[in-house]
């Protein structure tokens, strides 16, 4: 600014030499005034040079009105102005300009459709660049704005194709290998018979589309393979996003142990939910926090179908409460001919074991079939510890109390043990057994038409024959009768051998 100054002040004095000639008619120009006394004249190019090293050149000085009040200024006339926004004006022919002042509007070319300046308004606080008339670029705060018809390149050979705003291409003019971002307009069917437009930014690496900030627009010259479009969703290999990430293809990890953690920014401690790893050809599906469900549907709304308890590790099948290692709930009931029960063993077309809440059946090819338990050995142990076991019966109310076996219908063996765990009735052959006479037996039949110690007809009917017990009282009476047999034998004998007697003293 100074140079400009000094600049315009010597041309206004050069041009000013007649009336300076005029008012000092003593002085003969080219001339130096100076005031060290060590000049030995001007200089060749100035028709007047001022020395000093304590003292300046002054101007007139004056008010705004009495600068306005000049007839007929000469251009480049020099004044200094005392009021109002006070400084140093020179007259450009038409109007009175400050030196230093308006530079805002003095970079400009012929027309001043181009140009540089600053504020439109007061404490507007920007520069403009302004080309053709346009404003093209604006410096706000600590902003850089480019409009939307400026390009912007970074390039040894000005090239790119008129959509890239910004490009990155050596030395070469040919767009294909251009690398840059850029911003086009595509149309955006929502699939629902709705047309948007839409702005996408795209990156270019040679000359291709690499990801859009929208979808996929016209004019790419190669598909898209990174997307990031308006709703924050990022595709890869699809340009059609619809999830914040994407992916129309497969991912890859190169890791050594590779892991996809789920983490929830949301929860107290900002942790991870859950992961996805490999390690040693094993892969590991963890959660840390939480159950492991799975969900399956059909219809667009998914049910869960298996829960994972992440505290007991209890896995349930239709229910998200398993209270068991393994919990299945919400089957139907065992058929011989369906697909139904809660949990099958083998083919539906084959041999098969069925189960349900209440009952386990064998099936084969729609029919039903044997069930066999320890077919290839072992032993079957059942309600070891209470309990009982029915077979014909409708259920559990037709087993009578305290029977550990009831069976209605017929039952065949070859043999059948029973294992009495009281006495057996030997000891009927001991000497304290107190034995009924003969008399005292037939009275108790008598009275009540039956054995002593054998249950009745109606007793029998109303409550079965205990078999075990029936044996013990049976051989109770076999052993009875033995004794009976036993007397009977030896009161026999007696009487025989006093027939003898009564035999022989007749005979004598």
């Amino acid at each position: 600014m100074r140079k400009l100054t000094f600049l315009l002040l010597t041309l206004l004095l050069i041009t000013s030499q007649t009336f300076l000639k005029a008012q000092i008619n003593d002085i003969e120009l080219p001339t130096v005034i100076d005031d060290t006394g060590f000049s030995t004249g001007p200089d060749n190019s100035a028709v007047l040079e001022l020395i000093s090293e304590d003292k300046g050149m002054l101007v007139p000085r004056m008010r705004q009105v009495q600068r306005d009040a000049i007839v007929n200024p000469a251009q480049s006339l020099l004044i200094f102005q005392t009021d109002g926004d006070s400084g140093f004006y020179y007259h450009d022919g038409s109007s009175w300009i400050q030196l230093g002042g308006d530079i805002r509007n003095r970079i400009q070319d012929a027309d001043a459709d181009t140009r540089v300046h600053t504020e439109e308004s007061a404490d507007e606080d920007r520069i403009r660049f302004d080309i053709a008339g346009i404003e093209r670029m604006r410096l706000q705060n600590d902003e850089l704005r480019l409009s939307s018809s400026t390009e912007m390149y970074f390039d040894a050979g000005f090239s790119g194709s008129p959509g890239d705003k910004i490009s990155l291409n050596g030395n070469t003019l040919d767009a294909i290998n251009m690398t840059g971002l850029g911003y086009e307009i595509s149309t955006y069917n929502d699939g629902q018979g709705n047309l948007f437009d839409l702005d996408n930014l795209y990156f270019k690496s040679e000359g291709a589309h690499r990801w859009y900030t929208n979808v996929l627009a016209d004019g790419g010259l190669g598909a898209s393979s990174m997307v990031l479009n308006r709703f924050g969703n990022l595709g890869i290999g699809t340009h059609t996003p619809e999830r914040p990430l994407d992916v129309g293809g497969v991912i890859r990890s190169s890791s050594t142990v590779p892991e996809l953690e789920l983490f929830d920014d949301a929860a107290a401690e900002n942790r991870i939910e859950a992961s996805l790893r490999e390690s040693g050809n094993i892969i590991y599906l963890e959660t840390f926090w939480g159950d492991l469900r799975l969900r399956t549907g059909n219809t667009g709304s998914p049910s869960t179908r298996m829960t994972i308890d992440g505290a007991t590790g209890n896995v349930g099948i239709g229910t998200t409460n398993p209270n068991a290692r393994l919990t299945i709930t919400g089957g139907t009931d065992a058929e011989p001919n369906d697909q139904d029960g809660y949990a099958q063993f083998g083919s539906i077309t084959s041999t098969n074991v069925v189960i349900d809440d209440n009952e386990i059946m064998a099936r084969n090819n729609g029919a039903v079939s044997d069930l066999s338990l320890q077919y290839d050995g072992g032993n079957l142990i059942v309600c070891s510890q209470g309990g009982s076991v029915g077979i014909g019966v409708n259920g559990s109310g037709s087993i009578p109390a305290g029977y550990m076996l009831a069976v209605d219908g017929n039952v065949i063996a070859e043999e059948i043990r029973v294992d009495l765990s009281g006495s057996w009735p030997d000891y009927v052959f001991q000497d304290d057994y107190q034995l009924r006479s003969i008399e005292e037996l037939e009275q108790s039949i008598q009275e009540n038409g039956h054995l002593p110690g054998i249950p009745s007809a109606d007793e029998v009917e109303n409550d079965g024959l205990h078999l075990g017990d029936m044996q013990k009282r049976m051989m109770e009476k076999i052993e009875e009768l033995s004794l009976y047999i036993i007397q009977l034998n030896e009161e026999n004998k007696a009487l025989k051998a006093e027939m003898e007697n009564i035999k022989n003293a007749i005979r004598n």
